[in-house]
């Protein structure tokens, strides 16, 4: 190797950390002052709902083998932010036969089944819900024995 070679090689390698160190240099920053902001962020919470209260109408029609709740939903205790809407949801042995939502927390829903059995326990289901989240559900269990009104 010639000494030329050997020059050549130790300039380029210098170079090249010469360019490592310096490269990041030029692309770094700091702050220099900072600054207080004025917009306050917390988060929301979601509860459960509570004391749920209504009225409920069953009926048992076997000429067309069904059974039927409609289920009115006067009020339900909890404490959410503005925006929060509430979905109401009526199942019976784990299957879901009505569904309802909006910002109101009363709301009258009709649930209708194939008629299998005298008796039929129904499940209303309240959540409250805000954007895509939920909370958990605030539920009552109703046993419908042919026809019958009621309260809960």
């Amino acid at each position: 190797m010639s000494a030329i070679d050997h020059v050549r090689r130790v300039v380029t390698v210098l170079l090249v950390a010469a360019t490592l160190f310096v490269v990041p240099q030029i692309a770094s920053a700091e702050f220099t002052r900072s600054a207080t902001s004025s917009l306050a962020v917390t988060t929301a919470t979601l509860e459960t709902p509570s004391a749920l209260r209504g009225s409920y109408t069953c009926v048992e029609d076997k000429g067309r083998k069904i059974d039927a709740i409609t289920v009115a939903l006067t009020t339900f205790s909890g404490s959410w932010p503005t925006g929060t809407s509430y979905v109401v949801v009526i199942t019976s042995g784990g299957e879901e036969y009505a569904r309802g939502s909006g910002p109101l927390k009363t709301q009258v829903l009709t649930g209708t089944q194939p008629k299998e059995k005298g008796n039929t326990v129904w499940t209303v289901e309240v959540y409250s819900a805000l954007g895509q989240w939920l909370s958990p559900a605030g539920s009552v269990d109703i046993n419908c024995q042919k026809q019958n009104i009621g309260s809960f």
